[in-house]
């Protein structure tokens, strides 16, 4: 969430309002507090990351909100959103849920999905890297002879 959202808010800091990161931030940070106070005493560890998880979400969401209202960018971030709720429930299942089927099968699920969402990433690496290996076996072959 971190890393999107330092591409996504470049729109606070091209307006000059930069203002708006002591805003962000104390609200991501009140809604980790609050997450804690919740959901530690029940969940211990567990309940720390996913106030944290949550609270990070909050953070890239409000970055990019106010930054797209003060310079008109469209990042197209629904592969990005669509991505984050499934990695979201695998989480969720994985940590909260102990059933060792459920949890591998929710991962495998997940996994399948994103990969369906990103097919045109996935298959420029692939052709990429098979391009790259073909490219060192020729050299080999060159270097042998």
């Amino acid at each position: 969430m971190y890393t999107v959202s330092e591409v996504t808010v470049v729109g606070i800091n091209f307006k000059k309002k930069t203002y708006w990161h002591t805003l962000i931030a104390t609200i991501s940070v009140g809604a980790n507090i609050f997450g804690n106070f919740i959901f530690v005493p029940i969940y211990g560890a567990k309940g720390a990351a996913l106030s944290t998880g949550i609270s990070y979400i909050i953070f890239f969401s409000m970055r990019t909100l106010i930054s797209r209202r003060l310079f008109k960018v469209n990042y197209h971030l629904g592969k990005f959103r669509f991505s984050t709720v499934i990695f979201v429930v695998v989480a969720f299942i994985n940590t909260f849920v102990n059933s060792l089927f459920l949890q591998i099968l929710s991962a495998m699920i997940g996994l399948i999905l994103v990969l369906i969402v990103y097919c045109e990433q996935v298959r420029y690496v692939f052709d990429f890297a098979i391009e790259e290996l073909k490219r060192l076996k020729n050299k080999v072959i060159n270097n042998a002879t």
